[in-house]
């Protein structure tokens, strides 16, 4: 093997090193915050997702929590659950 002044890049140089470790705990805690958030927006929702029963148990504060997403993301569809769905009537025929 010849060395024109290259040098060898190993991938595996930091495998057993503190600096591996460090990179392992971060990457621990990006895991942790990502599935905090994911919860978080299971729980409550968001613009795209109503909120998720989780628990059965959970029904009553979930039910309170979908409703108002509905109302706050889905006027119509909120007005036609609660004033029922009115077929519309064909003009002229």
């Amino acid at each position: 093997m010849s060395n024109n002044g290259e040098e060898f890049y190993n991938t595996f140089y930091n495998a057993f090193t503190s600096e591996s470790t460090d990179r392992r705990s971060e990457l621990k805690e990006y895991s942790r915050e990502i599935s905090e958030n994911l919860k978080f927006e299971n729980m409550y929702g968001s613009q795209q997702k109503p909120p998720k029963l989780m628990k059965v148990e959970d029904y009553n504060w979930w039910k309170n929590r979908f409703e108002g997403w509905v109302k706050a993301f889905a006027p119509e569809s909120w007005l036609k659950l609660t004033n029922g769905y009115i077929e519309p009537v064909k003009e002229g025929g």
